[in-house]
């Protein structure tokens, strides 16, 4: 019931005197936000930001300069504090704090870089300010904003992390032990750390679910995490169970963010897991008419935009999906999300796909394996083992594409054996069913109905349509060509041990 609490929150704000009154619009703002009433919340925030000095950037592009001094001054300054009461801090420098940690919760699964750079301004000031609770707590959230940079961000996020833990250990904090699981569990995800992320994730909603009280929103974000670590390891069965559980609790509290989370991007997944594309794509066109975009691409946005794409491969709709993703890309780029590492994977990938899918039935396949094949590059290039696994998946249905058989097989072997290093199941289940189809013969026939059967297994309902949606291939019809076309210059797999 976050709106309604907002309404009374802000309601009274206007009957109060000056200090209540900036703790019960930034409590207003928190309420809107978390509940997914975003534009409402934005409207309260900028307020209240103006109320204790700071002021809310108006679109990601103008965020970056502030996020980039601030960052720079965090990384001079270290984590060190000087621990104080909440008694012993000047009471507008605690509002600071509190207003700046609500902007950077309420908005970083929504707008990520117009939160982080009031998060790490935040961050800043709650080491200044010395509470441990306030400092612990914006730690764990500059981890998280830290680690949407990927490999080359972890090892700061994870000692952020671990200076948070020490905290929580000393206060016997459970609800900052919590955070400090998921801030953790993020920063694992992000890197394709997928079981370490699944362990941690699920560690922090059994404190959040036993020990803590009013964490609907944080248990909300760290589900996301849990579900997203599910899907990539080809867990079907239990990222279904668990959407239709949460939605029907979401649906049950009006919460409209977790609403839209679990029925866009990844989560979405689990309607095409189980057979049902119509619903899925119902459910994206739904989480769009709902969000609101008055304030330019959201993450919610991309995620709804990512489930269409989704089902027009899964339904072999490659042109459908080719267009829709060139529609997205510019609008993504525009909100600086391809910042975010674990987005570029998805898009490369995603296009990738879609070229392949469209090019399978184009007069004209050539540009578009082309165009696969750039897109698999720029997966290679992030040199992370999750990411060069799917880059393999697309390297071999180009090679399929251009008449390539040998290669494609060599391209299918690859692109199995590291995703199944990466846990990533049913990307590596999806691999082996493309190479055992150019295998031919008996074996060929063996490994391909091992290969369905163990899709089967991990709560696939339709097996081939999610090897089409996963692994597309670049041929004709989307099966392997006897003849080929015109060799394009496709880079030679690379042959360093898998990680």
């Amino acid at each position: 019931r976050g709106a309604e609490a907002a309404k009374v929150f802000f309601a009274n704000a206007e009957a109060e005197g000056a200090d209540d009154a900036v703790e019960l619009r930034r409590s207003a703002a928190f309420e809107y936000l978390k509940s997914g009433r975003i534009a409402e919340g934005i409207d309260v925030l900028r307020q209240v930001l103006a109320q204790v000095g700071f002021r809310l950037s108006s679109s990601p592009r103008r965020a970056l300069p502030g996020l980039a001094w601030a960052r720079l001054r965090a990384t001079l300054r270290g984590q060190d504090f000087l621990p104080r009461a909440a008694s012993e801090v000047p009471p507008a420098l605690l509002r600071q704090v509190d207003v700046c940690w609500a902007a950077g919760v309420g908005l970083g699964m929504v707008d990520t870089f117009r939160a982080a750079e009031l998060q790490t301004q935040g961050y800043l000031l709650a080491l200044e300010a010395g509470e441990p609770y306030r400092a612990a707590r914006a730690m764990c959230l500059e981890a998280a904003i830290v680690a949407v940079g990927g490999e080359g961000a972890r090892d700061r996020a994870l000692r952020l992390v671990s200076a948070a833990e020490r905290i929580a250990l000393a206060m016997q904090s459970d609800d900052l032990a919590a955070w400090v699981h998921g801030a953790r569990a993020f920063a694992e995800y992000q890197v394709g750390h997928f079981a370490e992320a699944q362990r941690l994730a699920f560690a922090s909603l059994t404190l959040l679910g036993e020990k803590c009280t009013g964490v609907a929103w944080g248990a909300a974000s760290v589900e996301l995490y849990l579900l997203w670590a599910l899907y990539y390891r080809g867990d079907y069965a239990r990222l279904a169970s668990r959407v239709e559980e949460r939605l029907t609790e979401a649906r049950a509290r009006k919460d409209l963010y977790a609403r839209v989370n679990l029925t866009t991007g990844v989560p979405a997944f689990s309607w095409l897991a189980t057979g049902r594309p119509e619903e899925a794509r119902r459910l994206a066109q739904e989480a769009l008419e709902l969000w609101s975009d008055a304030h330019g691409a959201q993450l919610q946005h991309y995620w709804a935009h990512l489930s269409l794409a989704t089902c027009d491969l899964y339904e072999g709709r490659g042109d459908d999906a080719l267009h829709r993703v060139r529609a997205l890309w510019p609008l993504i780029r525009r909100a600086f999300l391809l910042n975010v590492q674990a987005v570029a994977v998805e898009m490369h990938y995603l296009m990738g796909r879609a070229c392949l899918a469209a090019a399978s039935a184009s007069s004209r396949p050539a540009p578009l394996i082309r165009g696969a094949v750039r897109h698999a590059r720029c997966l290679d290039a992030m040199k992370v083992p999750w990411a060069r696994g799917l880059a393999q998946l697309v390297f071999a249905g180009a090679r399929e594409g251009v008449g390539d058989l040998e290669g494609a097989r060599a391209r299918w072997a690859d692109a199995e054996g590291r995703l199944r290093a990466a846990s990533m199941e049913g990307f590596a289940a999806a691999a082996q069913v493309r190479g055992a189809a150019l295998i031919g013969g008996d074996a060929g026939q063996r490994a391909e109905a091992a290969a369905l059967k163990h899709l089967a297994d991990l709560g696939v309902a339709d097996a081939p349509a999610l090897v089409r949606t996963l692994a597309p291939s670049g041929a004709p019809g989307g099966r392997a060509l006897v003849a080929p076309l015109q060799p394009l210059a496709l880079p030679a797999p690379t042959v360093e041990p898998l990680r």
